[in-house]
């Protein structure tokens, strides 16, 4: 989520957030899922910081704006404007026929099938309410709502006083969201009737550890930022496949867990060590745009997915990339009218 307003950019940021979108678009479009399922997982796997590192930066930007936390009327204008991100690309996404076959709309005609999807859709909403609502109609908008609650609980232990406080309740939640999912099928899982990656169980940490980073005078020495970096990775890649080896692949991810942590801090770390990376650079420019790629890439990963004519283990290879592009060239494109300018930027 990008919070620009009276925020001096960093480069540092911008280019990591677009490194973060690309490996969540990669994520998405399963890049080697036709030639290894080990190169695939570990796709997955690397790609777990992404979304992580976007709660971390929001909660960095929100905290560190003229003022802070407690500025009048920030956390009111900063849920309306997550409020209208979120129900423009619901709408969206309930609107595009993205599952409609071929076959369907010969069978039933152009109208037929919209309406028999439309149908379909609805019959979602009613039977998963659920994630209708922490998540809208597509399972990545889950940001969106998640980061709103993250924002909300850490804006309320700070006007309370007690800023620091909200790690009482982050770190539990966390810690839910480890034993309900990824760890689900270990001895200490617990099975939920839920999905614990919507809501405020992931987020809160990432946002609430953002915050503190704002509030404090410390910064990491580049050696120990790229270091926490590496040690994120090869613990998040060690700890994921010893899961999968010892107890089985939980359903499909990516999943949260307690290396992420140290992940997702890592790239923070290496945005605050180095906040001049990349800039003066096209890449870091394009970080300007990150919610609209993050926000318009399933309709393009879902396309390319179909109308490239290729064999399936070439054309998944080449559908994050492209997606990454034609969804950046349509964030471009919604940033130049005033209006669809606010559900991009």
């Amino acid at each position: 989520m990008n919070d620009t307003v009276s925020q001096k950019r960093i480069a540092g940021i911008d280019l990591l957030r677009v490194v973060a979108v690309f490996m969540v678009i990669a994520n998405h479009a399963h890049p080697f899922r036709e030639l290894s399922w080990s190169l695939n997982e570990g796709v997955n796997q690397a790609a777990s910081f992404a979304v992580p590192f976007f709660f971390i930066v929001a909660g960095y930007l929100f905290a560190s704006r003229p003022l802070g936390l407690g500025a009048p009327g920030r956390w009111a204008r900063y849920m309306r404007r997550l409020l209208l991100v979120f129900v423009s690309w619901s709408t969206v996404y309930l609107l595009l026929p993205l599952s409609l076959t071929a076959a369907q709309v010969e069978e039933l005609g152009p109208w037929g099938a919209y309406r028999h999807y439309l149908e379909g859709r609805y019959d979602w909403i009613m039977s998963n309410r659920y994630e209708f609502l922490t998540q809208g109609t597509s399972f990545h908008l889950w940001f969106l709502v998640s980061l709103a609650m993250a924002v909300t609980l850490v804006y309320v232990f700070d006007r309370l006083g007690i800023a620091n406080k909200v790690f009482l309740v982050a770190i539990p939640m966390y810690l839910f969201t480890i034993v309900t999912r990824y760890y689900v099928l270990t001895p200490v899982g617990i099975e939920v009737g839920f999905n614990t990656r919507n809501g405020p169980f992931v987020s809160t940490l990432y946002v609430a550890l953002g915050a503190a980073l704002a509030r404090s005078s410390w910064r990491p020495s580049p050696r120990l930022a790229w270091a926490t970096l590496g040690a994120g990775l090869a613990a998040q890649l060690a700890e994921a496949f010893f899961i999968i080896e010892k107890y089985g692949q939980p359903s499909p991810g990516p999943y949260y867990i307690f290396s992420t942590v140290p992940f997702a801090l890592g790239f923070m770390f290496v945005a605050l060590a180095r906040p001049g990376l990349g800039e003066g650079t096209v890449v870091a420019r394009w970080g300007l745009y990150t919610l609209g790629v993050y926000a318009a890439h399933m309709v393009m990963v879902t396309l390319l997915g179909r109308m490239l004519p290729l064999p399936p283990a070439v054309s998944e290879i080449l559908v994050a990339p492209l997606a990454f592009l034609t969804s950046l060239g349509l964030a471009v494109i919604l940033a130049r009218n005033r209006f669809s300018r606010r559900i991009v930027i």
